[in-house]
């Protein structure tokens, strides 16, 4: 009997030793480790003991029940390379704070990822973080995004620029600005997307097409554009924007105000605001008449969050004027025939900040409301609900002849577009080596013109289901994606017999498959899609004059859809002494769709212009862009960068128009605590890639036969330097930037200038730029 009782007490005893060993805790938070902020959701794995956890909205996590020695703790997060910690739990509480990097390849202003974004596997990203859209204040979003690797610049005279990727833009590029795509009238060449960068405190780049969460437009890829995430504990704070450049005199002001309210009212908010005014630009020799500009935007946001659940509801307003070059619009076609073969033309025009005909005046407003919720520990489900408007109006060069018409100054070119957009996805994991989402989205949208038709009004509708899975094993990581898109049109057109309408309707499946192998320094992805888009209204029914960029455009009734075969490569390596990362691109289209020019200018009543018709083809664009740092010492560095793109029709084996030339860029970096300077040299190579002569076969056997007006201007090499000085303050840096571009004052055109028959491009510009962030409260 004794026995027995010693054994029940000594079982007791061990009992309650295994029950006290086993009753450690660990807590803490889980950060950015470039700018500090919470990563929501990130996935934490213990072992031995096989515990896991998921952080909460605000980063934070709770793991209880862990028994006392030594353990290893893996984070896991979007966007970020795994962590692996070990830790000792020897108290009740241990407190483990978690920063993860992006490990991100830095190129000047331009920071490079080697990892892949949401999971999206397979696929090269670049990316703009806090500090380098800092230095790019002041830009317009296509020159801010210009030297991410893979991007050149389509242009409409210097104010007007759109970013093209491996040589496709506008419709075959998506925009998402603050999760939301971007639509505006983005169907034409001079139509500059509605964005204000001042907002962005992260734009990142997804080439190729592989993002079919988004949508079929993103068949060159995907740009993200994103606003700094709301506080998430009481404070209050500002940060002013003051920047000038000398080319056109222009200034800039932008200031964002940002906090949390107390504990009693626990709602976020950010106030942001950016005003802009430029006037006449000016070339090496000679003013740009009728080039000023001036923008007003403006943002606001309010969030409410829960430890299960946020909230939050955005609204911004974008309102710009912009002159557009008067000697673009000449008045006969003698005069437009000299004007190709001109180099220069005389200096008669006088600095202003008047802008007078011909110019656009464009508004775009966003309403967006976002609900997210986690369901479980690892489940999350997110919902937006936006509208956007955007009203374009386009003031041709001359007033109506009817005196009474013309006292109204009215535009001859009215569009009010209005798209309402659904987004619902849900974020799931199904077991540690396996998670993925599915989503539904629709839209509505309706566009309507008041003056001169060029496009039609109509009605779209459009619903879309997606699903993504990935699956990590070992160093691999896999990626499948299949979407479902209808795209339902009704376009009301004017004509002689009446209003027509025109019911079209179009879907298609979209797949994706990636597979990435990350080991030690190396990265090696391989990424196949198959995708599709639609035609767009415009390059359909388009006819007439397009002021804007001075030509007149013929639509298509006869296009098809246009469908791609996408593969892509991406190799990285990540050394501390050098780093690079190459990525070869291909894409085989059919029924590719392309606005030409036809050789013949248009005579009317406004004068002469050259005259675009839009065409299909049968298409192969293929290219490498590319990317390398080496280190020459502690505090130097050199940077190289190329685009090679080649587009051919592949059945007249002729080249195709509008295609990037090669570009190459080297710049040499000095950097000593808080100051760097950079001397950059990019050289553009002449574009002989061209059709001299473009010849179509008609659906009918007719053989269609067009020519550029003129040929391509010359290479140019360019000169910059950038001088940038920072300091903490608060945790947040002060920074003070100039730069000098075109350094030596060159004159060159550019092949992808629609404004390269009629000027050079600007000269020298010295832009000098201050960043202030002031803390208001304590955090």
């Amino acid at each position: 009997m004794k026995f027995i009782y010693i054994l029940v007490l000594s079982c007791g005893l061990l009992a309650a030793h295994a029950q006290d060993t086993c009753s450690y805790r660990l807590e803490g938070t889980v950060a950015d480790h470039d700018n500090g902020d919470a990563l929501a959701f990130a996935i934490l794995l213990i072992e031995p003991d096989g515990k896991q956890a998921t952080a909460d909205s605000l980063g934070r996590f709770e793991v209880s029940n862990l028994c006392q020695g030594k353990k290893t703790v893996t984070v896991r997060h979007f966007g970020c390379h795994d962590l692996q910690k070990v830790i000792f739990i020897n108290q009740p509480l241990t407190t483990l704070n978690v920063w993860l990097d992006h490990s991100t390849h830095q190129m000047e202003e331009v920071v490079i990822s080697d990892h892949r974004l949401s999971g999206e596997t397979g696929q090269s990203v670049a990316r703009l973080e806090k500090m380098e859209l800092l230095v790019r204040r002041g830009m317009n979003l296509g020159q801010t995004v210009e030297s991410l690797d893979g991007v050149s610049l389509l242009q409409t005279g210097s104010n007007i620029s759109k970013p093209m990727v491996h040589g496709m833009h506008s419709n075959r590029l998506l925009i998402l600005n603050n999760e939301i795509r971007q639509e505006g009238q983005q169907w034409g060449a001079e139509h500059a997307p509605e964005i204000d960068p001042m907002l962005a405190e992260r734009i990142e780049l997804v080439k190729g097409a592989s993002t079919v969460k988004y949508g079929p437009e993103a068949i060159a890829g995907v740009m993200l554009i994103a606003p700094a995430p709301l506080p998430s504990v009481p404070s209050s704070d500002l940060d002013l924007f003051s920047g000038y450049q000398s080319n056109g005199h222009q200034y800039t002001q932008s200031a964002k105000l940002s906090g949390k309210l107390n504990k009693v009212l626990p709602i976020a908010y950010r106030l942001q605001g950016t005003l802009k005014r430029g006037g006449t630009l000016h070339t090496p020799d000679y003013k740009l008449a009728n080039t000023a500009m001036r923008e007003l935007n403006y943002s606001w946001a309010l969030g409410y969050q829960r430890d299960r659940w946020q909230t939050e509801l955005f609204y911004s307003r974008f309102t710009t004027d912009i002159g557009i070059f008067s000697g673009a619009h000449l008045g006969n076609t003698t005069d437009l025939v000299r004007a190709y073969s001109r180099p220069n033309i005389p200096d008669t025009a006088q600095f202003s900040y008047d802008i007078n005909r011909p110019y656009q005046s464009i508004n775009h407003e966003l309403l967006k409301a976002s609900f997210q919720t986690r369901l479980g520990n690892l489940n999350t489900l997110k919902i937006n609900l936006s509208r956007q408007f955007n009203r374009r109006f386009e003031y041709d060069r001359d007033l109506a002849r009817n005196d009474s018409i013309a006292a109204l100054n009215n535009p001859e070119l009215q569009y009010f577009l209005t798209t309402y957009l659904l987004d619902v996805e849900y974020k799931l994991h199904h077991h540690n080596h396996f998670d993925g989402s599915i989503g539904i989205q629709g839209l509505y949208q309706f566009n309507t013109f008041r003056g001169r038709q060029f496009v039609p009004n109509f009605f779209q509708r459009g619903f879309s289901l997606f699903a993504v899975e990935r699956y990590h094993w070992s160093d691999y990581y896999a990626e499948v994606g299949a979407r479902y898109d209808v795209r339902d049109f009704d376009v009301y057109r004017s004509t002689a017999q009446g209003v027509r309408n025109d019911r079209r309707t179009y879907q298609r499946p979209t797949l994706s498959l990636g597979l990435n192998r990350r080991k030690n320094q190396l990265d090696l992805g391989v990424h196949i899609a198959n995708a599709w888009r639609a035609p767009a209204v415009n390059e359909l029914y388009s006819n007439g004059l397009h002021h804007g960029s001075a030509t007149i455009e013929v639509g298509n009734q006869n296009l098809g859809t246009e469908r791609v075969w996408h593969g892509s490569l991406s190799l990285a390596y990540e050394h501390p002494l050098i780093d690079f990362e190459v990525n070869p691109h291909f894409n085989r289209f059919a029924n590719y769709i392309s606005l030409v020019p036809s050789g013949q200018n248009t005579l009317t009543i406004r004068g002469a212009f050259p005259t675009y018709q839009y065409v299909e083809q049968a298409a192969t664009i293929y290219g490498v862009d590319a990317h390398a740092k080496a280190s020459l010492s502690e505090s130097l560095k050199i940077n190289l960068q190329c685009l090679v793109v080649r587009g051919v029709d592949s059945n007249t084996k002729q080249w195709l128009v509008l295609q990037p030339a090669d570009r190459y860029r080297a710049a040499l970096l000095w950097q000593q605590k808080n100051t760097s300077v950079t001397l950059g040299v990019s050289w553009v190579a002449q574009q002989t890639r061209y059709p001299e002569q473009i010849t179509l076969v008609q659906q009918n056997g007719q053989i269609l036969t067009l020519n550029d007006f003129a040929p391509p201007p010359k290479d140019y090499t360019l000169l910059d330097l950038q001088w940038n000085w920072s300091i903490k303050k608060r945790g947040e840096p002060v920074v003070v930037s100039l730069s000098v571009n075109n350094l030596l004052n060159r004159r060159y055109r550019d092949y992808l200038n629609r404004f390269r028959y009629f000027s050079d491009e600007i000269g020298r510009n010295v832009q000098i730029k201050l960043s202030v962030p002031l803390n208001l409260r304590s955090k």
